[in-house]
């Protein structure tokens, strides 16, 4: 039914439906691994073809689990540490169920006493995890719908982002310890992420034409110092 593919270390499963290919990423794992993930999507598509229920009654805090390793292997290092996070909290409310018992009332009780606790954007941050993880328990044959779906995230008003002052900045670097100092001037200057910060080699420094290579997670580019 369907068949893999490795390109740079990526695993992609090829599904071919109605004489027309569908591509499905698996991840950067072993080949395996890709082969038990292959069989699970091959699982699911006949399941959702069929109409065929059968949900499995595992529980939230093993599928969690598995699903972190899944977010380890295919997302970008920031978006898996915000898994990671989000998921401490989710397993308070859910843990002790299995899937098919985390209902979308279950889901609101969750977020209601959420917003409670902390800020919107970290509510929503937790809620967008469980539907990805809902989305994938889908995908894998655990569960037949996701109750997430009907679920809205929280509105709120973004702040806008405040710039130091030149007296701001100044003290920054008068406090900054001799290691800290050439970063922080670094980062003031070219307005680089911390996350592109982490990845810049000195080679990516061109002195004579005053530029930086920055090598992004997903669009690398170049930026004037």
């Amino acid at each position: 039914m369907a068949s893999l593919y490795q390109d740079k270390g990526v695993w992609f499963a090829i599904f071919t439906v109605n004489y027309k290919q569908k591509w499905v990423k698996i991840g950067k794992m072993s080949k395996t691994s890709a082969k038990e993930a292959l069989r699970k999507l091959e699982e699911g598509y006949a399941k959702k073809k069929f109409s065929i229920i059968d949900e499995k009654h595992i529980y939230f805090e093993e599928f969690a689990k598995e699903y972190l390793k899944f977010s380890k292997a295919t997302k970008a290092p920031g978006s898996y540490r915000r898994d990671t996070t989000s998921m401490k909290r989710l397993l308070d409310s859910f843990g002790s169920l299995t899937l098919p018992r985390i209902t979308s009332r279950l889901i609101e009780e969750h977020k209601i006493r959420r917003v409670n606790e902390v800020s919107p954007r970290t509510v929503n941050l937790e809620l967008l995890c469980l539907s990805n993880m809902l989305s994938k328990a889908v995908e894998w044959g655990y569960i037949s719908d996701s109750p997430s779906k009907v679920i809205k995230l929280l509105r709120y008003e973004k702040k806008p982002p405040r710039f130091l002052t030149n007296e701001e900045i100044k003290r920054l670097l008068q406090n900054s310890s001799p290691w800290l100092k050439p970063i922080i001037t670094v980062m003031l200057n070219t307005g680089i992420r911390e996350s592109e910060r982490r990845q810049l080699k000195f080679k990516d420094i061109d002195f004579k034409n005053r530029r930086i290579l920055v090598r992004a997670c997903q669009a690398p580019g170049k930026r004037s110092m």
